[in-house]
């Protein structure tokens, strides 16, 4: 597989002299120059040094992204893109390089708060498309653009050596803005409470590893080179009715909920309040349900962590995207434009989206990282 699954690591307290750590101080080989990342890619700084932990030489990567909205054919654009551009690999390596073995021993420490409100963890980099639904599906994706990321950067240790350290600061910021939109939701008419969002969310971590998390029909895929082409390695699995598994079913049912003709719906609510307060979704896990979450809905993650290699392409998209172009088609896009920038990448898998649409006024919003 060229696929990693990371296992949670054992606990950090039992840190205490080298020979019985797990983890070796960051040590590095600075070299004379620095190659510029290749553009669409995620680029190995080896050229500048790499890190020693658990024994193992990892390179530092830095990624290099570009990025595509469309409202389509609808009357507001419910999607909505994180792009974290101020990540740099060698502030990383500064700061791991600059760190003491005592002090990276307190800093792993699982939970660890960060009371200062300006703190950001620099050692974490973030991209992210929310899709809205419902009457007032912006506001959903908007509140949830704006704080899952923020909160990610708050909560985790600044030094991030472990797979559940990312996981918690992700179940949390997940927790607190499902909360949030919650709230926001009471305040609306009973017609237009019923809105939420779905989220596809990566975070580049310790400068090699990627963890995916995913609510709903967004998907995050890894395109990784080989000899003749690229593998596809799915990071995510869709969220919807069509593809609901028995857990997904089991769940819905004992919450009294439904799962009928590719809809999840309330079983014990009249039909017309179901269609004039749109109590029905195609997709199994959101955020921000006021009813649904009741009754199946829900907003826990799934989680895929692989470790990185050198020009590694990423696509995460909306399923604007991905409901009309497939893994493989964008595949062979990719291959075909091998030279062009993530930039450009983006602007071409958009045209491919608008081509499919000769009535671009049915068209879905689409976001494309």
């Amino acid at each position: 597989s060229v696929m990693k699954r990371a296992t949670r690591a054992e606990s950090l307290e039992k840190l205490t002299d080298e020979d019985e750590s797990p983890f070796k101080v960051p040590k590095f080989s600075p070299k004379a120059s620095v190659s510029l990342p290749v553009p669409g890619s995620f680029k190995s700084l080896a050229e500048v040094g790499s890190i020693s932990l658990c024994d193992d030489n990892l390179n530092l990567f830095q990624p290099i992204s570009g990025s595509s909205l469309w409202i389509g054919g609808r009357e507001t654009n419910q999607d909505r893109i994180y792009e974290d551009k101020t990540y740099d690999a060698l502030k990383l390596k500064g700061i791991l390089e600059k760190t003491e073995k005592v002090k990276l021993q307190q800093l792993c420490s699982p939970g660890l708060p960060n009371n200062d409100p300006n703190y950001i963890n620099s050692s974490l980099c973030i991209f992210s498309v929310f899709d809205g639904h419902g009457p007032l599906g912006d506001l959903a994706s908007n509140l949830a653009c704006e704080t899952i990321p923020a909160q990610i950067y708050q909560n985790s240790p600044p030094i991030t050596l472990t797979d559940n350290h990312i996981q918690d600061a992700i179940i949390n910021a997940i927790d607190t803005t499902q909360l949030l939109l919650l709230e926001q939701a009471r305040t609306q008419e009973a017609n237009e409470q019923e809105y939420g969002t779905t989220m596809n969310l990566a975070v580049l971590w310790s400068g090699q590893y990627l963890t995916v998390a995913n609510v709903g029909d967004s998907r995050a895929v890894l395109y990784r080179k080989k000899q003749t082409g690229l593998d596809t390695v799915a990071l995510s699995k869709d969220h919807t009715t069509s593809t609901a598994d028995i857990l997904t079913k089991r769940r819905v049912k004992e919450r009294n909920g439904i799962i009928r003709k590719d809809k999840l719906f309330p079983g014990d609510i009249d039909h017309e309040v179901i269609r004039t307060q749109k109590l029905a979704l195609q997709v199994t896990r959101s955020l921000g349900h006021l009813t649904l979450s009741k009754y199946g809905v829900t907003q826990k993650a799934d989680f895929e962590t692989c470790t990185l290699q050198n020009g590694d392409i990423l696509v995460l998209a909306t399923d604007g995207l991905w409901g009309e172009i497939g893994n493989d088609e964008v595949k062979r896009i990719l291959l075909t434009f091998p030279d062009k920038s993530p930039q450009e990448l983006a602007d071409i898998l958009l045209d491919k989206v608008k081509g499919k649409y000769p009535e671009p006024e049915k068209a879905d919003n689409t976001a494309i990282i």
